[in-house]
């Protein structure tokens, strides 16, 4: 299971300062040669003490486990976060 690419990220209005929620494309390989794109809604959340929290809230329905895939896209986001590619 590989994280290829999350594209079409969108930041939705919350009204807390410290909760940015956004919608997204994610391109997942999950077999061999087979890539699979789903929706997901991802959250990051500014704490004053530990940091920066992220959460995978919504995933569409795969054929696959989905502690894998919401760890490893979170794995994504955080880098993306890093290089400022979030909107």
């Amino acid at each position: 299971m590989k994280v290829i690419k999350i594209e079409d990220i969108v930041r939705k209005d919350v009204p807390l300062y410290y909760r940015n929620k956004y919608t997204a494309i994610a391109e997942l390989q999950l077999a061999e040669s087979k890539i699979n794109r789903v929706a997901i809604e991802f959250a990051i959340e500014v704490t004053p003490i530990s940091g920066k929290i992220y959460s995978i809230d919504e995933i569409d329905n795969i054929d696959y486990p989905t502690i894998p895939v919401k760890k490893a896209l979170v794995e994504q986001i955080k880098i993306y976060d890093r290089e400022g590619l979030l909107p």
